[in-house]
């Protein structure tokens, strides 16, 4: 199965990283493409919706997109040899700024 097949129904523990935020990682439930469910990785409570736009592979897909318009100096991809979707990025945004770096890296888990 690769993501052009569409997956609608999988786990996704998405982790974002920078200087300035550190992300507990958490794991999106998502059914016949719709989130379900989200909870933090570690504890296996339920977190909030500021996830919801990394929170599924289209959303992955989305925000490295978003982030290769915003033309930063240097964005590394590297994607699931299988499946296809996005699983380690970096981004650095600007050339002169010091820690203006993220990191998000993902695992699917499919249901």
């Amino acid at each position: 199965m690769t993501f052009g097949s569409r997956a609608r129904s999988y786990d996704l523990t998405v982790q974002i990283s920078c200087e300035c935020l550190h992300t507990e990682p958490f794991i999106s439930q998502v059914r016949n493409g719709q989130i379900v469910a989200q909870l933090n990785a570690t504890t296996g409570e339920a977190i909030g919706p500021p996830f919801r736009t990394t929170g599924t592979v289209d959303g992955l897909f989305d925000f490295l997109a978003q982030s290769a318009y915003d033309n930063p100096v240097r964005m590394d991809v590297e994607y699931d040899a299988i499946l296809g979707y996005p699983k380690r990025a970096s981004v650095d945004r600007w050339a002169q700024m010091v820690d203006d770096e993220y990191f998000v890296t993902a695992v699917l888990t499919r249901k």
